[in-house]
């Protein structure tokens, strides 16, 4: 999936999900919602405090893993 689907989808997931997750994974995946608002895939509109495709993907992954162990 590309990066801005995953941005668009998962943002729009989060802030509609109505299920409650433990503490835990409430802040996995609070984490990883930190991390889509901050990717930028327009680079005249990247700053210092963004992210990239490449970042976000191993951000998703390590929050994948996290929830997984």
């Amino acid at each position: 999936m590309p990066a801005d689907e995953f941005e668009n989808s998962y943002m729009r997931m989060f802030k509609n999900e109505s299920q409650l997750f433990s503490d835990s994974e409430f802040n996995i995946l609070n984490d990883l919602f930190f991390d889509v608002d901050s990717y930028c895939s327009n680079l005249d509109l990247k700053d210092n405090d963004d992210i990239d495709e490449e970042e976000l993907l191993a951000r998703a992954k390590n929050a994948l893993v996290a929830l997984t162990t």
